[in-house]
């Protein structure tokens, strides 16, 4: 089904108008337009505000490789493709920023964890990896020579 989309990128960069003569990697504003029509021929999705440089469908997702010009630094935006949600490279939870990078050889979400997940995987269970991941992040280890380890050590106790 996804494979009968048509996806058309049409560039419309535009020139910022600045007070000064210099060149800087903000003069260009980056409005480029993706849009995504079915078989029909009629647009399902339109997005704007970034600099499109490919694409690749991955089953049910849409893995753009973008460029924000003035904004952030995200280099990927994926688009799942049943219901038009976008997933940005950084997102926030519990007031917390987390970051994913988008592997292209493998096809798969490498995150903090160090763990590579399937696209849809990661998406559908991303509060639990998140939560997964800080209960790890904050485990310490009592084996290790530490003052807690010395602590337990000196009253006979473990942990």
């Amino acid at each position: 089904m996804y494979k009968n989309y048509q996806i058309k990128i049409i560039k419309n960069d535009k020139k910022i108008t600045t007070d000064s003569d210099s060149e800087s990697d903000y003069e260009y504003l980056y409005d480029d337009e993706l849009q995504i029509f079915n078989e029909s021929n009629i647009m399902l999705y339109n997005l704007k505000g970034y600099e499109f440089k490919s694409y690749e469908i991955n089953n049910n997702y849409l893995i753009l490789d973008i460029d924000e010009g003035h904004k952030f630094s995200e280099k990927i935006l994926i688009i799942n493709l049943d219901n038009f949600t976008e997933h940005h490279q950084s997102f926030r939870y519990n007031d917390k920023y987390y970051y994913i990078i988008f592997d292209k050889n493998d096809k798969k979400i490498f995150f903090d964890d160090g763990k590579k997940y399937d696209i849809e995987y990661f998406f559908e269970n991303k509060n639990k990896i998140i939560e997964e991941y800080e209960i790890e992040r904050h485990k310490f280890d009592t084996t290790k020579n530490t003052v807690l380890k010395s602590i337990f050590t000196k009253f006979n106790k473990s942990v």
